[in-house]
C-alpha cells in the first residue's frame, strides 16, 4: 500500500499543502483502527477486517511521507540536519512508545491463552492506537504554513534563503 499511496500523497502535498494530507491520512488511520476496535470478533469476517486495515493503512501511508518535508520545510537551511535527526528519533519512539503502550493494554485485557482471550485484550490494544492516531490528526491541525525565512546579519554575503518549494524539489 505506501508503494501506491505514499508518491500520490506526496505529490498531493506538494499542491495543497502538508496538513491537509496528513490529517486525512492520520482521521483515515484512526478510523480503520477504530473499526476493527468495535467490529473485530471471531465471528467478523476476513473481508470487513482487511477494508478496515486498509483503511488504515492508506492513512498511514499518506502521513508518512508528509511528516519529513512538514519537519524540514520549517527549520532554516543550516538546521536541516537536526531536524532531520530529531524527526527520525521521535518516529522511531513513538512506535517504541505505542507498542509499548499496546502490549501493555493487552496484556491488561487479554491474553495468549485463548482465541477469545486473544480478541479479549486485541480490541483495546487497537482501541489505544486509534486513540494515538486521532490524538495525532489533532496535532497536525495545529501545523501552519511555513514563513518565508529573514536573511540575518551572520549570515555570509550572497547567501539567500530558498523558499519552502524550492528546497522540497531541489532534495528530491
Amino acid at each position: 500500500m505506501p508503494m501506491l499511496i505514499s508518491p500520490i500523497a506526496g505529490a498531493a502535498s506538494d499542491r495543497i499543502g502538508r496538513r491537509p494530507v496528513m490529517v486525512t491520512g492520520l482521521f483515515l488511520q484512526g478510523a480503520g483502527f477504530v473499526w476493527v476496535a468495535v467490529r473485530g470478533s471471531l465471528a467478523t469476517s476476513w473481508t470487513e477486517l482487511d477494508v478496515a486495515l486498509l483503511i488504515a493503512g492508506v492513512g498511514v501511508s499518506m502521513a508518512l511521507p508528509t511528516v519529513p518535508t512538514a519537519v524540514l520545510n520549517a527549520v532554516a537551511p543550516h538546521e536541516l540536519g537536526k531536524a532531520s535527526g530529531i524527526n527520525y528519533m521521535m518516529q522511531r519512539f513513538g512506535a517504541v512508545f505505542a507498542i509499548a503502550v499496546a502490549s501493555a493494554v493487552f496484556a491488561a485485557y487479554g491474553h495468549l491463552g485463548t482465541p477469545v482471550s486473544v480478541t479479549d485484550g486485541f480490541r483495546p490494544a487497537i482501541a489505544a492506537c486509534a486513540g494515538f492516531a486521532l490524538l495525532a490528526a489533532l496535532g497536525a491541525l495545529a501545523i501552519t504554513p511555513a514563513r518565508p525565512q529573514q536573511v540575518t546579519d551572520a549570515e555570509p554575503v550572497g547567501f539567500h534563503h530558498q523558499d519552502s518549494t524550492e528546497r522540497v524539489r531541489g532534495s528530491a
